[in-house]
């Protein structure tokens, strides 16, 4: 059974758990990550985290039957339930009264291997907990384990009686303090060790694997009780090098049979009954001396144990010793004290340092020396000052009162590492004439919840890009069905004059200038329809990745002559004068491009122009500037508003709400044109002013025939 009292657990240790739960529950994402204690058949909620919909409260106790963390007692192993109303051995649970249906919990044990209880997560919804999630689970299970473990060595005094204790007996203890110096080493020595260990368990697998090859405690693969794989560490242990132990039996490392059966036998034992083994032994080093190890395994496959085990090997030599010399000098217990966990603190009224614990020097890289005698705010950052001074003048004001902040903490190396500071007010104290403390590092703590606040600010910003996505689409369906219905309206209206002048042609008395007129009627609207379906053509090229570019020679000045030509005589019907500006020779503008895309954009540029202008010029010219040609057509038309500049070359889109029978069309003819431009490695542009004109341009890379 074990040797401490469950009311003593020191109130780091708590405070630790209660991280540890809170943790769990922000990583796994859950209502409820619990630690509970069993004692005469009875669960308690000994640790709850502070998570939203919460249900469980420290210190609620009911009788385990028919409770999750019954049967995870019972068989020591594992329980994973994805969703208690479809499981009939689970349907009746009670914990589906407080709305929690799924379960994953580990069982904790003391050292002994007597039930200390369990660590479990639960959810308010069906779920199906990931193999990461069990790992992060297993790691806090051996985190609570090892400190069970460390508390049945501690002392039962408070810390602050050990303090008090400690300076009283200073003098006593005087002449002796030389003689346990290096016993003290030791301990502190081994301490590290432990905290060492507990720290890499908790580790991610990425940081595992980076540690495996620089962690000071020994790291192994065994299959078949042969070695297959080990770290630097296992050959500082045993003195053997990596050749000498691979792929050897593992007898070669203990000094009797009895030893070695021992250990086989015990561990997997330990590993059928809970999933992993502990166990301690000797080993017999190359050089014939024997250290003793303290040995954890777990197999790589719990369903195949012959994949192997993976084992950790922690020399226990030092702490062996120390343990020894603790149980004869209670002077020494005390010493202990100072260099487990945190820094141990007396800071006096004014700030001033008073004691630091040993342990400084390894937690933090100072030595007692260099702070005792200083101010404690010498090390603390300038950011944090104000606030630190303000909580320790709040404490001063009452005796007795404690609390707790956290500051930035400047380590030797001149880094600042994130420390949790709680003090007690114990000034009317004559020993301690001030505040007594701690120092708990509490970086990785941060560590975690800057990213928890990085991935929060990551899926706010996804979140918008959702949103502007979504109101493109919305935007993008609109003008698709105000599309269809502008189409339905083009190719109506051509086609009902087609069908209405054939009619009319079907007169017999029609006379034949009459027949010319409605002829040409019908030709122009047969030529309107053409040209829609053309641009739906084009487009729905442009949109399945079918339109391709024919790179070759192209005179541009005879791209522009043709158009001028071509819509010299439409020009000039509406009493307009077109003109043309061509201020290279012919030899100077032929480049390599696509000349066929090029006049269909020339081609709607002056269509437009044309359209929404009714008296005035048209200009169809080109400039150069260096290794870029530009082209233009330049109108005196009634123009385009700012607010419509933005969106005159998507698709659907005109240039104004406000056009006459003659300014119809499909609004596809500028988006063309900016795909095609796009595909000859150029840009599409307008400048534009209501009643002045617009001016639409495109660019060209100038590129000639080698």
């Amino acid at each position: 059974m074990t040797k401490f009292s469950l009311t003593n657990i020191p109130d780091s240790f708590l405070k630790k758990w209660q991280e540890i739960a809170d943790l769990v529950a922000g990583i796994i994402n859950i209502p409820a990550a619990l630690i509970m204690r069993t004692e005469n058949e009875m669960m308690e909620v000994f640790i709850s985290s502070q998570s939203a919909e919460n249900p469980y409260n420290p210190g609620d106790k009911d009788h385990w039957h028919g409770l999750y963390c019954e049967t995870v007692i019972k068989t020591q192993k594992k329980l994973h339930i994805q969703n208690t109303l479809k499981d009939k051995n689970w349907d009746k649970n009670p914990d589906i009264k407080l709305g929690m249906i799924a379960y994953l919990g580990l069982p904790v044990n003391f050292p002994d291997q007597q039930p200390f209880g369990t660590i479990c997560v639960l959810d308010n919804k069906e779920r199906v907990f990931s193999h990461e999630e069990e790992k992060l689970l297993c790691h806090f299970k051996k985190a609570l384990e090892l400190d069970l473990a460390l508390m049945e060595s501690l002392p039962k005094e408070e810390s602050t009686d050990i303090i008090q204790k400690l300076i009283k007996s200073a003098k006593k203890y005087r002449a002796i303090n030389q003689e346990y110096l290096a016993t003290i080493q030791e301990l502190k020595e081994a301490n590290e060790e432990l905290i060492k260990t507990r720290r890499i368990s908790e580790e991610s697998d990425e940081k595992m694997r980076s540690i495996y090859r620089v962690a000071p405690t020994g790291i192994g693969i065994v299959t078949h009780r042969k070695i297959k794989k080990i770290n630097p560490c296992i050959c500082e242990m045993t003195g053997y090098s990596m050749d000498e132990l691979i792929d050897k039996d593992t007898r070669i490392l203990y000094p009797t049979q009895s030893d070695y059966d021992f250990v086989g036998k015990e561990k997997y034992r330990q590993i059928r009954d809970k999933g992993t083994g502990g166990v301690e032994t000797r080993w017999l080093r190359k050089d014939g001396s024997i250290i003793n190890v303290l040995l954890a395994s777990t197999p790589i496959d719990v369903n195949d144990y012959s994949k192997g085990v993976t084992f950790t090997a922690l020399d226990i030599t030092q702490r062996k010793r120390t343990e020894k010399a603790l149980r004869t000098s209670e002077a020494i217990k005390n010493k202990m004290v100072s260099n487990i966990g945190d820094v141990i603190v007396i800071i006096d009224k004014n700030g001033v340092n008073q004691y630091k614990s040993p342990n400084i020097t390894s937690l933090f890289g100072w030595n007692q020396e260099e702070l005792v005698g200083k101010s404690s705010w010498d090390h603390v950052h300038p950011e944090d000052l104000a606030a630190g001074k303000q909580f320790l003048q709040n404490l001063s004001k009452e005796p007795n009162a404690k609390g707790t902040t956290e500051v930035r903490f400047m380590r030797k190396d001149g880094k600042y590492v994130w420390i949790e500071i709680t003090l007690v007010n114990l000034i009317h104290d004559t020993d301690i004439n001030g505040f007594l403390g701690n120092y708990h590092n509490v970086s990785e703590r941060k560590k975690v919840e800057q990213l928890l606040k990085e991935k929060n600010e990551e899926l706010q910003a996804a979140n918008n890009e959702l949103m502007t996505a979504k109101e493109k689409a919305e935007e993008s369906d609109r003008l698709k069905s105000s599309f269809l219905a502008n189409m339905s309206h083009e190719i109506r209206t051509p086609m009902n004059g087609i069908l209405g002048f054939v009619d009319i042609l079907k007169e017999p008395e029609l006379a034949g200038n009459q027949q010319q007129d409605y002829l040409a009627l019908i030709e122009k609207s047969g030529n309107r329809m053409l040209n829609i379906i053309n641009d739906i053509i084009d487009i729905s090229k442009i949109e399945a990745g079918l339109n391709t570019v024919n790179i070759r020679e192209s005179n541009i000045n005879e791209l522009i002559e043709y158009t001028y030509t071509f819509f010299k005589p439409e020009v000039e019907s509406k009493a307009m004068t077109l003109s043309i500006k061509k201020p290279l020779a012919t030899k100077e503008v032929v480049i390599q491009t696509d000349g066929d895309k090029v006049y269909a954009i020339l081609t709607n540029f002056v269509k437009n122009a044309i359209k929404y202008s009714d008296k005035g010029t048209i200009e169809i010219g080109y400039s150069k500037s260096g290794e870029t040609l530009k082209i233009y057509v330049k109108d005196s038309g009634i123009g385009i508003p700012k607010e419509r500049l933005n969106t005159i070359f998507e698709r659907f889109f005109q240039g104004s709400d406000h056009h006459n029978v003659d300014q119809q069309g499909a609004g596809l003819g500028l988006s063309i044109s900016k795909a095609y431009v796009e595909m000859l490695g150029g840009k599409i542009g307008v400048e534009s002013e209501v009643g002045k004109g617009s001016v639409f341009y495109f660019t060209l890379p100038y590129k000639v025939k080698p």
